[in-house]
């Protein structure tokens, strides 16, 4: 996927310019070759939803979207070779070398989609100063077990494009390297600004949980549910912290 960007980042004047000149050169060999016209004209239409004037998403288009508007040009691929082949079988050669190429390539690009952090690592060399990309791959690194890895992206992140979101993954991280107290001072610092935060509450009880001080997990959950925080996991936490603090009261 290509994330979306400035308008006067994008090439539309190359676009349009290539637009203009594929049409024109269907329409000038539409007498002779008519299919290459309806291929054209099949591949607009399918691709037009996601062409971007309708936008809808965070990405401006993604490589996804031409592959059914291809399916055109893929039938006029395979008529010009049977058409060719009549005259002369020689002429798949070339069709079926061209074939090849674009299998090897798909393969190679293939290898782009195996996981999480493969894939978001693609967008980044794509668009490396992109934000969304930077949070998603440092989520994937979350994911796939490697703390080590997102955490100098969340640190990046937080310097130039702060946001709830990105402090409560960032807090993770730490707590995922064995930095709980960290991860707990940047969560417990989050609440004033927004003490009705499910998430954040939630995190900052099961971390305190982890550090092994149950009653502040209650404390801070308690005051969350009185300012608005909801949810199971919220409630199932501070049920569980107070448990444990009840146990380690009476110890």
């Amino acid at each position: 996927l290509y994330p979306l960007a400035e308008t006067e980042d994008l090439p539309v004047g190359v676009g349009l310019a290539s637009l203009a000149g594929l049409t024109v050169l269907a329409l000038a060999v539409v007498r002779k070759f008519p299919a290459v016209l309806v291929a054209w004209v099949l591949y607009l239409g399918i691709l037009f939803p996601v062409s971007g004037l309708l936008h809808t998403g965070p990405q401006a288009v993604a490589d996804r979207y031409t592959y059914f508007a291809g399916l055109p040009f893929a039938a006029l691929f395979g008529g010009a070779a049977a058409m060719l082949a009549r005259k002369n079988r020689w002429w798949l050669l070339p069709f079926a070398g061209y074939l090849a190429v674009l299998g090897t390539q798909t393969y190679a690009y293939s290898e782009k989609w195996q996981s999480s952090v493969s894939l978001w690592r693609h967008a980044a060399t794509l668009d490396p100063g992109n934000p969304k990309i930077q949070f998603n791959l440092a989520g994937a690194y979350l994911r796939a077990g490697r703390p080590d890895a997102a955490l100098p992206l969340y640190e990046a992140l937080r310097v130039e494009y702060s946001g709830r979101n990105v402090d409560l993954s960032y807090a993770s991280a730490l707590d995922a390297v064995g930095r709980t107290d960290e991860a707990i001072a940047v969560v417990l610092a989050m609440l004033p600004d927004d003490p009705g935060y499910s998430a954040a509450r939630r995190l900052a009880g099961s971390l305190l949980i982890k550090q092994g001080n149950p009653a502040k997990a209650v404390e801070v959950l308690e005051t969350g549910v009185l300012n608005g925080a909801t949810g199971d996991d919220l409630i199932r936490t501070l049920h569980e912290a107070k448990t444990l603090a009840a146990a380690k009261l009476a110890n």
